[in-house]
Order: C-alpha cells, then structure tokens, then sequence
C-alpha cells in the first residue's frame, strides 16, 4: 500500500480545501508566488480578497506545481492553489495557526526554509544567461537551485 507521501495532493491538502469552502464568502489573505525560471519571488497583495467559489481546476499537474482546485477572488482572479503559500483569515502577517485555512506545505518548504548553496556551475550558468540576456541573445533562464543533498561533503560540483 502507497505511504501518504506517494498520494498527490495529499490529505493536508484536501483538509485545506475544506477549510477554504467553509469559509466562502469571508475576507482572506493571501501569500502567493510566481515562478518564472530564474526567481520565484513571495508575494503578498497588501490587500484582503473576499473569497467568492473553490472550483475544480481541469488540468492539474504535479510536475508545474498546478495543483486540482482555484481560488475565485473578488478582485476579478482566479488563482491556482499550487501558486498559493498560504491563505488565512483575520491578519495579514504571522497569523496564528488556527487563521490558516490553506497551507502550501511542500511549496512553502521548497521556497522558504530549505538551506541552498549557490555552486560554482550554477552561477556561472546564471553569468551566461544575464550577458546573453544584456547582449541581445537571452537563452534559457538556470534552474533554481535546490538543496545540498549532503551538505557534510562539501562537493559544489552540482548545482544545488
């Protein structure tokens, strides 16, 4: 039988889903990011949404972070859960843990608070692409470096 860690979403996430439909029609904040090769800054609005509907998304895709399900906001958007850190109710920073409806785990770890280590390879990878870019001849943006799988070994040959 698969572990919980092979099921995609996993059960926190439909818990969080159920969170938000109960709470349809109530001012949220919202954490979101966008990714775009190079950076995948942390966003927050600055300004509370009304939360209007959760409605199934039809082509998720765990590989490009869409996860099943989006938010409809009356500020006219819909975005897709996989581009939310965090959703929460009643205070727009460090909301305490029973104001967070939605929760991005995997995300949220990823992003924030995994140690990265910026090789050798992958910042010459990133010179490349910002001359090329400044020359007129921008090519693929690097990868985001990921963590150091065995920090104790000291190989920077990798790009994470």
């Amino acid at each position: 039988m698969a572990g919980d860690s092979e099921i995609w979403p996993d059960a926190a996430y439909h818990d969080g889903v159920a969170a938000l439909r109960a709470h349809l029609g109530e001012t949220v904040w919202l954490l979101e990011t966008t990714f775009n090769g190079w950076q995948a800054p942390v966003l927050h609005p600055g300004e509370p949404v009304r939360l209007l509907a959760v409605v199934d998304y039809p082509e998720p895709d765990p590989r490009r972070g869409l996860l099943p399900h989006l938010l409809i906001t009356d500020d006219g958007l819909g975005r897709n859960l996989g581009r939310l850190l965090r959703v929460s109710v009643g205070r727009p920073f460090d909301p305490a843990p029973e104001e967070v409806l939605y929760r991005n785990g995997p995300l949220v770890e990823r992003l924030c608070f995994r140690q990265r280590r910026l090789s050798r390879a992958w910042l010459r990878e990133a010179a490349h692409y910002h001359l090329g870019r400044t020359l007129g001849r921008p090519g693929p943006p690097p990868a985001i470096p990921g963590p150091d799988p065995d920090p104790d070994t000291g190989d920077d040959s990798g790009d994470g």
